[in-house]
Order: structure tokens, then sequence, then C-alpha cells
């Protein structure tokens, strides 16, 4: 794939709406850099739910647009995470945000990750508005290797017309994952029209981010190796990171490494004063609460024990850690169905909340460090195949173009070549 830049690299806007960790953000930066890196001075707007929008690296070209915050407070019900009004109110402000973006950003390309209507169908104002007014430009969806259990899925999607919108809306679906360990087009019963605009590009790569400073001592020379526990974004993850430091703080003889804690930054006050408080009575444990670059850790860690989400996973993978997965099991069944696949694979362990003791987590932990790397491998080549993918629908020629339409009342006129220039509507606030 050429690095030279073309003449017009282009304008992509990622949407994730990122209403519980971290997840949805951090796949689209993946995506993002790696882009920017085949397809030098592409424009990238990444508009996100997300809270720490701004406390992560962009690539160079990229901007963010921040939504409001929600939060998920049961099976497909949410909140306002910060702001005093209800999820309605809020859900219409990030839904206006969206269609705002859009239309002022004009994007050939927009790239959904993993929801594609949105939180409660936030996107499919812009989405259908876009398939209508900008017909050239080109909506993708990214979706992760699982997203739920396959009978709750297909009632979710069913009830809120998701079916209908990737047969109408969506140009290409990347699956962020590989056949033969899931796959999405059986489990969720989609339509053969849907099924043809899949492509399963494999698991996303990571690299090795440098270690950050204040864990730097980690890896000096003639230090004892250490084993990391994190739990993603830390909303939920308490239980595996307390149980991890009594393992170690019981292992017979004293543990064989030194144990990390990172409790992530939506991890709630209490627990992890309670974590801090556990780890000072740990020999040699570690404990921080967030680290930007936690990919570099996970490189050079003994061995790692995490939750299933898909990041931290893929982490795991890239780097051929051996690694304990305690799956989330509600309220989606997404981590456990990733884990129980991958360990029939060989390249993980797992054990389930419901089995989660000191005891077991010191067997498996103890099997895992013995084992070394695992033998099993899965198709990493994810981040290639997606880039050269969002290119080819950027280098498409323009078949149609969209109708002319009136500006807002009060914006300046700017002549049409300047597409790639300036930013401006394309379609009145009203459609």
């Amino acid at each position: 794939m050429t690095t030279h830049p073309p003449a017009h690299p282009g304008r992509v806007l990622h949407y994730c709406h990122d209403t519980y960790g971290l997840g949805h953000l951090r796949r689209a930066l993946s995506i993002a850099h790696h882009l920017h890196g085949v397809r030098p001075g592409i424009a990238q707007l990444i508009v996100t739910g997300s809270p720490l929008a701004t406390d992560l690296v962009l690539p160079p070209g990229t901007d963010t647009v921040k939504l409001p915050c929600v939060i998920k407070t049961g099976d497909e019900q949410y909140a306002a995470r910060t702001l005093p009004t209800s999820f309605e109110s809020v859900r219409a402000l990030r839904s206006a945000l969206l269609h705002e973006s859009v239309r002022y950003f004009r994007p050939d390309l927009i790239v959904v990750d993993h929801a594609p209507g949105g939180v409660k169908g936030e996107a499919v104002r812009a989405l259908t508005a876009v398939r209508r007014l900008l017909p050239d430009t080109k909506i993708v969806l990214g979706l992760r290797d699982v997203v739920d259990a396959p009978g709750r899925t297909r009632a979710a999607w069913a009830a809120s017309g998701i079916y209908d919108l990737l047969e109408r809306v969506y140009d290409r679906i990347l699956v962020y994952g590989q056949r033969d360990v899931f796959d999405p087009a059986e489990a969720y019963g989609l339509s053969s029209a849907v099924a043809a605009k899949m492509q399963y590009v494999g698991y996303l790569r990571r690299r090795a981010e440098p270690i950050p400073a204040e864990l730097a001592d980690l890896v000096a020379d003639g230090t004892q190796p250490y084993v990391l526990a994190t739990a993603g974004g830390g909303g939920d993850g308490v239980t595996v990171l307390d149980t991890f430091l009594c393992t170690a703080a019981s292992w017979p003889g004293g543990a064989p490494f030194r144990p990390v804690v990172v409790t992530g930054p939506f991890m709630a006050d209490a627990e992890r004063a309670a974590l801090h408080a556990l780890a000072a009575d740990v020999p040699g444990a570690r404990i921080v609460d967030f680290v930007a670059g936690l990919s570099g850790v996970v490189a050079r860690a003994a061995a790692v024990v995490s939750m299933a989400g898909y990041n931290t996973t893929c982490e795991i993978l890239s780097f051929r850690r051996p690694a304990v997965l305690v799956p989330r099991t509600t309220p989606r069944q997404e981590q456990l169905i990733r884990a129980a696949a991958l360990e029939r694979r060989g390249v993980v362990r797992m054990v389930t909340p419901d089995a989660l003791t000191p005891a077991r987590l010191r067997d498996e932990l103890a099997r895992a460090l013995a084992a070394g790397r695992p033998l099993g491998a899965v198709d990493l080549g994810g981040l290639d195949r997606v880039a050269a993918a969002l290119v080819g629908l950027l280098e498409q020629p323009s078949a149609t173009h969209p109708r002319p339409v009136a500006e807002p009342a009060g914006m300046p006129t700017h002549p049409a070549t300047h597409r790639h220039d300036r930013l401006q509507p394309v379609w009145s606030a009203e459609e």
C-alpha cells in the first residue's frame, strides 16, 4: 500500500459511543494511527462519549468532538453520567452533536465502532442523512469479534431496527476477528445481502508502547519478573484485582513474581482506596490508577491476569503473553464467549467469576507461568486489512454527487471546489 500522500487524502469521521470503559475509543485510535501511517495528510475526526477523549495521544491531523457522557445502568438502560438531566435529553444532545459534526466536516468515510445505530439509536439521524444527501460518502461498521450471546443480540437488533439499518445504510462491515473463532454472520442471523458486505480482517495487533516513567523500574536489569493484573477501565473489575492481590499474598513460600495492578480510571474511589490498602500489605506489590500506554507493560509481563475485554485481549495476543482471563458475564456475555473460544484455541486460560478464588487463580496462574508462551495462535493482521479496506473505499471514484442544498441562514457560501479545504455544512439543519 502506498504511503505517498494523494492530492486529497480524504476525511474520515470515527464515531464511538463509549458508555462504560475505554474500549471503543482505544480501538478507534488504533485504527486512526494506522490509517495515518499509510495515508499521510488524512484528516480524521473522532466523535466519542469517552471522558478521556482528550487524554490519549492522537495521530497528526486528528481532532475530537466530545459527546456528553452516558453510563450503562442495566440491560439496554442508560443514564447521563455527569449532567443533572434525563437520559432522553442527553441522548438528543449527543445525536445533534454527531449530526452537526457530520454536516460540517463532510467526511468521505464514516467508521462506526460496534454499535450500528449508536446508543439508543442516537446515530441514526446522521447516518440516514448522509445516505440521502451525501451518497458518495461511504459508511463502514467496525464490528468486534463478539457482540453478545446470539439470542440476546438477535432480539435487541430486531427490536431496534438494526437489521434494516445494516441493509440500507452500511456499505461495508469489517469484523475485527476471525470467522473460525466466532462467526457473527451465522450467530446473529444476518441476511445474505448483509453477509456479503462483511470482511473478517483478523484481530487488531497492538504495538508495544514505551514503559511509562513511573514503572520504568519494572524492567530494570536484575529485577524479578512481574505479573500484571488489569481490568480495563476498572468500572467493574475490583473483584478480579482484589483476588489477584490475595493470591500473591497467600502464595506458598512467597509469590515468584512482583504483583503489578492497574485499577483503571473508572473504578469507584472507595474500591480504589481498598485496593491500595490491600496492596500495602502484599510484599513487592505495585498499584497505579491509570497507564496511558498499557501495551508496553503487557508486552514485558511474565503473565497477565485480566478481564476479557477486546482491547486488553488483543494486547495479550499481540505479545503472546501467558494469561488468565476472568470474563465479565453480566449484563453481556461477550467476554465469556470470547474467553471460552480463545481458551479452546490454546492461547489463554480462563476462570469464570463464579469459580474465582485465590486458590483457583493461583493454580491457573502457576500453570500459565510454567507453560510460558502459548502454543496456539490467532490472526493478528487486522489493522493492515482495516487500513487497506478504508483506503480502498476512499479511492473509489465518485459515481454520484449530492444534490445542492441551501446554506443555513447567516452561513457563508463557499465554492464546491473547496470541499477538502473548508468546514461548511452541505444540508440544512432541519434535514
